[in-house]
């Protein structure tokens, strides 16, 4: 594995990082193509058709026979009612005697009315679907023409504005390093995550979980990054309120990000509620029954990120779709190494100033995400390949936050791969039907998930395990019965 991503590899990296201004000349765009929008006219050169596309107004027929239009690139569509209204639309903006001919236009018709627009001359549209993956509003499959109904964001656009400004110190990189526990390797794959959707919209397959609690600022990264960048109408923060309420395909169509945020232990064990998250997670579509039995296919394209203050995390611990972070530290110390930051901001970070200063930064740092790709392209690539996510994702997983996840989940699940050890799997199989877990075997547990690890004594385990759960392991929580003791699981 080359962990070389980026060239950052050293604190003193990050920190150069965090306090570089960009050089313009970095810059190198111009393979970069701009999402086409109201491409929409056939393979002709009719002037009414192009001053109606210069114009942004679009016309075309769908698979029902309706006419559509839209008057511009952010009006809503609408269906024409009769042509005669249509035409005194288009004559009104474009300042000409528009005619929409519902014939097909004569073969020896030599365009004598230059701004008569027969139906053969639209676009007959099957269907419109959601697919970022396009870089076209209208485009062809098979012989078929289809309307995609996403539209990137100022920031997600594949192209730059030519006399873009250079590139400032960004306040949302060092809100990262904040969320990666000012660790190198956390930093780089945080970053690397969010840069590969950011430029393929292709999902990685593998969700980012952040534990913390709310002063921790986890939340930001949903709320005040990603919305923005990817679209607010395109992310969803799914709670267990969404998922009582609606169905799944309401909550997984046409989105580029899902955020499971607080998912109690209850709905976590919802087997149906965790096999759509995993779903999510790991699928490019999903099928559903719906109510008379149908089964639908829905594409899934968005990215998923985990975000709890507990560790009921909905998900199947021993596959390799997450990663998980714990971020300790409250978002007031938040520490920002950078000369042009105001003291009297480092200071005062708080949720809501950091906030507002992201706001500020978002563009600035959306054009980081472009050179971020571009700066070692080989390393980015292999980042994510197949080959090598099983390395990336186990040395990223906190194994003890794990093994304290599973514990208080009763996940026995995650503890499989110890049935060779068959007295102790036994052991483990008693104590969760008696809603507990002895003391003595959590060393054996552990070292048998973890053959990698050669943990010899509880109490060096049990430091580790109260860095992640201080109630759960405290002496409080212990329960004696015949000569042993137990930890108590609600």
């Amino acid at each position: 594995m080359n962990r070389d991503i980026y060239d950052i590899n050293t604190d003193d990296d990050i920190k150069k990082l965090l306090n570089t201004t960009i050089k313009q000349e970095y810059y190198d765009f111009s393979n970069t193509t701009k999402f086409k929008t109201n491409n929409w006219f056939s393979n002709n050169t009719l002037e009414i058709i192009t001053m109606l596309n210069d114009k942004g107004i679009a016309i075309w027929i769908n698979s029902k026979g309706d006419i559509c239009y839209r008057l511009s690139l952010n009006n809503d569509i609408l269906i024409v009612t009769t042509l005669e209204k249509i035409n005194l639309i288009l004559s009104n903006l474009l300042g000409k005697n528009v005619k929409i001919n519902k014939n097909i236009r004569p073969k020896e018709d030599k365009v004598k009315d230059k701004y008569q627009i027969y139906i053969d001359d639209l676009m007959l549209v099957q269907n419109e679907v959601f697919n970022p993956t396009k870089n076209e509003e209208f485009y062809k499959v098979n012989n078929a023409y289809y309307r995609n109904i996403f539209k990137p964001t100022f920031y997600l656009k594949r192209y730059v504005k030519a006399n873009i400004p250079k590139m400032k110190y960004s306040i949302i990189l060092n809100y990262i390093n904040h969320l990666a526990n000012y660790d190198k390797d956390r930093f780089n794959y945080i970053i690397a995550w969010l840069t590969s959707f950011f430029n393929t919209l292709e999902k990685s397959k593998i969700s980012l979980v952040l534990v913390g609690n709310k002063e921790s600022g986890i939340n930001i990264l949903f709320n005040s990054i990603i919305k923005p960048l990817f679209g607010s109408h395109y992310c969803i923060e799914i709670n267990e309120d969404i998922l009582k309420q609606y169905s799944a395909d309401k909550i997984v169509k046409n989105k580029l990000f899902y955020c499971f945020n607080n998912i109690s232990k209850k709905i976590t064990n919802d087997k149906k509620v965790k096999s759509l998250i995993e779903e999510v997670i790991e699928n490019d579509n999903i099928y559903i029954n719906d109510n008379k039995n149908l089964i639908s296919e829905i594409n899934v394209f968005g990215q998923t990120l985990i975000t709890t203050n507990n560790y009921y995390l909905p998900i199947h611990y021993n596959k390799q779709n997450y990663v998980i972070f714990k971020v300790n530290n409250n978002i007031e110390k938040m520490i920002i190494k950078n000369s042009e930051v105001d003291d009297a901001v480092k200071n005062n970070i708080n949720l809501n100033n950091l906030s507002n200063l992201i706001k500020n930064d978002l563009e600035n740092f959306s054009n980081y995400l472009k050179y971020y790709k571009d700066m070692n392209t080989t390393s980015f690539q292999k980042f994510f390949a197949n080959d090598d996510s099983e390395d990336i994702i186990n040395k990223m997983k906190d194994k003890y936050s794990l093994f304290v996840n599973a514990i208080i989940n009763k996940d026995i699940d995650f503890f499989i791969p110890m049935i060779h050890n068959e007295k102790l799997y036994k052991d483990l199989i008693f104590d969760f039907k008696k809603n507990r877990i002895k003391r003595c075997n959590l060393v054996g547990y552990f070292n048998n998930i973890y053959k990698k690890e050669n943990i010899l004594h509880t109490k060096t385990l049990l430091n580790m395990l109260r860095d992640i759960n201080k109630d759960f392991f405290s002496d409080i929580n212990i329960v004696s019965s015949n000569g042993e003791r137990y930890f108590k699981i609600d």
